[in-house]
């Protein structure tokens, strides 16, 4: 056919304008793929962070607390709450509970009763975004207090929801961190890549897994004289079947792992005024913050003092 058949075609038999019959069904199966994937998502976040009735065996746990220097410890651990608090915080849990779902109450109350605090994870001089992994590695083991020695090194805006929900200090110095941890009961211990002791081998000198951890990370380029030295023992996971430079939030799952299967993560669970703030927060986070402050505001309560 030549140029001029070509253009002619069209006035002698005009083709069908109407849509094709199969872009419909093609846009029903783009819609299932999304709705397919948004579910898988949600079903991982709650596989993660327990918020959505998932059968993860932790989930949240407590906002950050920065301390001015440290010196006294963490509102959450330390603070013995008053009869005005307590009926405030009372009044919280009151208002709150009825407005978030049964299966998410229960969920968290689990989660409450798993927590302890025989076990603190020290970071020393991490970046920002080493320490929110780890955050959440140490969400899901159960540990609900952190101390960071140092300030953050910034990297950018680094998405890390697990650090709302556990208590964390803010320390200006290493010898005032370990002085305080000493005279509370921990043993101090360091994970350093070039300790002669594995792991497994360490944790069979603590005898019965009774005494409290205090598990330091620090980052192995920068010097750790004084660390080590302030340290009561030096441990390194093997390294058979893995690279040195393995990811430093699957190192501390790793150690983590190993506390676990000898009972460190077990004892000393937190004490009923630990609890009673740890709750107040969490209906707040559950119910979300805006419209718990909203709600508050409405009803004249104040929003507790130690979690501001």
């Amino acid at each position: 056919m030549n140029l001029a058949a070509s253009i002619a075609t069209p006035l002698i038999a005009r083709p069908n304008l109407t849509r094709p019959s199969w872009k419909p069904s093609w846009n029903a199966k783009v819609s299932e793929l999304l709705r397919t994937r948004k579910q898988r998502f949600l079903r991982f976040a709650g596989a993660i962070y327990g918020i959505y009735g998932a059968r993860s065996k932790a989930t949240r746990g407590w906002k950050i607390w920065k301390g001015s220097k440290g010196s006294k410890g963490s509102k959450g651990s330390t603070e013995t709450i008053g009869n005005s608090k307590r009926q405030n915080n009372e009044e919280i849990q009151r208002l709150l509970t009825p407005m978030i779902r049964s299966s998410r109450l229960e969920r968290a109350k689990e989660v409450l009763s798993q927590r302890n605090q025989g076990t603190r994870l020290v970071f020393c001089s991490l970046y920002e975004a080493d320490v929110i992994a780890c955050l959440r590695t140490m969400d899901l083991f159960g540990i609900q207090f952190g101390e960071i020695i140092g300030e953050w090194t910034e990297t950018g805006d680094t998405s890390g929801g697990a650090k709302s929900y556990v208590t964390l200090r803010h320390w200006p110095d290493l010898r005032s961190c370990v002085g305080w941890l000493t005279e509370a009961g921990y043993k101090c211990i360091l994970l350093d890549n070039d300790a002669s002791m594995e792991v497994k081998a360490g944790l069979k000198n603590i005898i019965g897994g009774q005494c409290r951890l205090a598990v330091f990370l620090a980052d192995q380029r920068q010097p750790m004289q004084e660390l080590r030295s302030l340290c009561e023992l030096r441990v390194h996971l093997p390294h058979r079947g893995f690279s040195k430079s393995l990811s430093f939030s699957v190192s501390v799952a790793a150690l983590l792992s190993y506390l676990r299967s000898t009972g460190f993560l077990s004892g000393d669970p937190l004490d009923e005024g630990q609890k009673h703030l740890l709750w107040t927060h969490w209906l707040l986070e559950l119910r979300g913050q805006r419209m718990s402050r909203k709600l508050l505001k409405e009803k004249g309560l104040s929003w507790p003092e130690a979690l501001k």
